[in-house]
């Protein structure tokens, strides 16, 4: 360590020394520059003395530029990070709004499709109604004794009407009870066979299936020609039909025209309490000492 220490030293008053003389050197030669200057600058010849003084000048434009462009390389590094930082907003914006054009576009497509599905909905009610109304009247007509005929309008109402010689189709607002229940049968029937029918087909939109029809004394308030066509037309409205009917409104052409087509019979037998009034039994009640109460009996027991 001693001996390298020794060795720097030496080498350290070396650079000194040169550097010492390097520096009377510099200063010699700055001290020639300002006697060859100032001599220049005294001198009679014009274009020496022109061409100093436009050095010296220049010597100024030069330094005023280096700190116009020190100036102008902070302002641009400025410029460059506001433009790097412009840039990224201006990626976000355009990442957003590509988001935005998507969602939109993916609306303007789900609006479409609704458009469609309800125009197509349209015009399968409209198709529906229309199968609907010719089916009712074919049945309202093959029942009916009368020259009237079904329409089921645009607002899905039954309508009945009749046409009148010299005047043509005119509205039946007055209807008999008969014929009301033909009007219904006929409906419920015809919207029972439409279903089983659209059942069949398969359909995307209307899915349909195989229904029941429960009657509830379906004769009770018809003559005797209207029990034998609606008795008849009863087997062919679906493909299951329960009647609940009295004894007084199964008559023999009632009987006559379902017997081959029944499957099943019941009777519901009413348990009444016994009183003093009445303690006779028939077919369908009895008397009890306990709470009444009806009882579903296998066999039809009016026979």
């Amino acid at each position: 360590m001693p001996r390298e220490r020794e060795r720097l030293y030496k080498q350290i008053k070396s650079w000194a020394a040169k550097e010492s003389d390097y520096r009377e050197r510099l200063k010699a030669i700055s001290e020639e520059l300002d006697e060859i200057s100032g001599t220049l600058g005294a001198s009679d010849i014009e274009d020496v003395k022109r061409l100093e003084e436009r050095r010296k000048e220049l010597g100024r434009l030069q330094a005023d530029e280096l700190v116009a462009i020190a100036r102008a390389s902070d302002e641009i590094k400025q410029y460059e990070d506001e433009l790097s930082g412009i840039k990224k907003e201006i990626e976000k914006v355009k990442s957003k709004s590509e988001k935005e054009d998507v969602a939109r576009q993916r609306l303007e497509f789900a609006e479409e499709c609704k458009r469609l599905v309800d125009q197509l909905h349209e015009a399968l009610a409209e198709e529906t109604r229309k199968r609907l109304s010719e089916r009712v009247n074919d049945t309202f007509r093959a029942i009916l004794r009368k020259d009237f005929y079904a329409e089921i309008d645009p607002d899905y109402t039954l309508k009945i009407f009749k046409d009148l010689p010299g005047i043509g189709k005119q509205l039946v607002s007055e209807k008999s009870t008969g014929e009301n229940q033909v009007i219904s049968l006929s409906f419920i029937a015809s919207l029972v066979s439409l279903a089983k029918e659209r059942k069949q087909a398969k359909g995307a939109f209307f899915k349909g299936g195989v229904f029941p029809i429960i009657m509830d004394s379906p004769f009770g308030a018809l003559d005797r020609e209207y029990r034998e066509k609606i008795a008849e037309h009863i087997p062919q409205l679906a493909d299951q039909v329960i009647i609940f009917a009295s004894n007084s409104q199964w008559s023999d052409e009632v009987d006559q025209k379902c017997r081959p087509y029944i499957g099943k019979e019941y009777s519901l037998v009413y348990h009444a309490p016994k009183s003093a009034g009445r303690e006779e039994d028939d077919s369908y009640v009895k008397r009890t000492d306990g709470p009444e109460f009806t009882k579903i009996e296998e066999g039809y027991l009016g026979r």
